[in-house]
């Protein structure tokens, strides 16, 4: 009988757990401190993302109007070695970020 309750109240828990609306990241640990981070695109939706490669060196402009970025994350990768200098350098210059609507009415949020 208790065996039979312990069963229960498992797939009772395992039933009423929500689900996370949360990007997935994978994490590799290599040798000689190597370490390589990915993550997925885990929306409740399409966003109608895109996915572009551009070549080294290419000339771009902010796209967004004056003081403001369009492609916030191709900028930071083209324009910092680390995540220090990264940080030191947007911590110098304040920016806005223009979060479009996506389609269900809600504005995108986003990491980095």
């Amino acid at each position: 009988m208790a065996r039979f309750s312990l069963t229960t109240v498992a797939v009772a828990v395992a039933l009423l757990q929500g689900v996370a609306d949360a990007c997935t990241r994978c994490v590799y640990l290599g040798p000689d401190d190597t370490v390589l981070v990915a993550r997925s695109m885990d929306w409740v939706e399409d966003p109608g993302s895109e996915v572009w490669v551009f070549p080294r060196g290419m000339k771009r402009n902010g796209a967004a109007g004056p003081g403001s970025i369009a492609c916030w994350t191709q900028y930071v990768l083209d324009s910092f070695a680390t995540v220090k200098e990264t940080v030191a350098a947007l911590e110098r210059d304040p920016f806005t970020i223009l979060a479009p609507i996506l389609p269900n009415g809600e504005p995108a949020v986003g990491h980095m």
